[in-house]
């Protein structure tokens, strides 16, 4: 509505511009009042954004949560493998010393011969029907009547070195050794 409407309504000019004020203020009301909402329907778009950025920040933390879940999982299994590796080679080293203190004073010929003869009482003790035995029984099961498997608490003596003789070697034993007539002297 304008002023010209209302002129030609047949209005007088003082009650035009009384309907034009109050026209005016509720014109500036509305204004007023769009300009809040459009305020309001702006701040709540900018939070609306700002959320969506905390969304988006927050999915590479819920990524990076389950990565580290996974490798926390991970970390837990290969503690737990090692604590069990760690207790059977604990297991294994007192099984170990136990057989080697049933040797008592027995000495193998080698190393290896011994490292053969713990495997073998450990595999026979790890059989059910062998573990009421006992390591000393099944280590005089496994050497009894075996040759060559201790070294001697006697050791050979050298061979004797007769027979030779050590005086120096001429030319005339040499090709008597070799079949050679002795060679005439001149």
């Amino acid at each position: 509505m304008d002023r010209k409407q209302l002129e030609e309504l047949g209005l007088e000019k003082d009650v035009i511009n009384k309907i034009m004020d109050i026209h005016s203020a509720d014109v500036k009301k509305h204004e007023s009042d769009m300009a809040s909402v459009k305020g309001e329907r702006d701040a709540e778009k900018k939070r609306a954004e700002q959320l969506q950025q905390s969304v988006d920040g927050l999915k590479p933390l819920s990524e990076t949560n389950e990565a580290i879940k996974k490798e926390l999982e991970t970390l837990k299994a290969a503690q737990k493998e090692a604590e069990e590796k760690a207790k059977a080679e604990a297991a294994d080293k007192t099984l170990t010393d136990g057989i080697r203190a049933v040797f008592g004073d027995k000495k193998f010929i080698n190393e290896y011969t011994e490292n053969a003869v713990i495997a073998q009482i450990k595999a026979e003790y790890g059989k059910p029907e062998n573990a009421p035995k006992g390591v000393a029984k099944i280590f005089e099961e496994l050497t009894k009547d075996k040759d060559g498997i201790f070294a001697s608490s006697n050791p050979a003596l050298p061979p004797k070195m007769g027979g030779l003789d050590l005086n120096p070697v001429t030319d005339d034993k040499l090709r008597a050794v070799m079949g050679l007539p002795a060679e005439s002297k001149k």
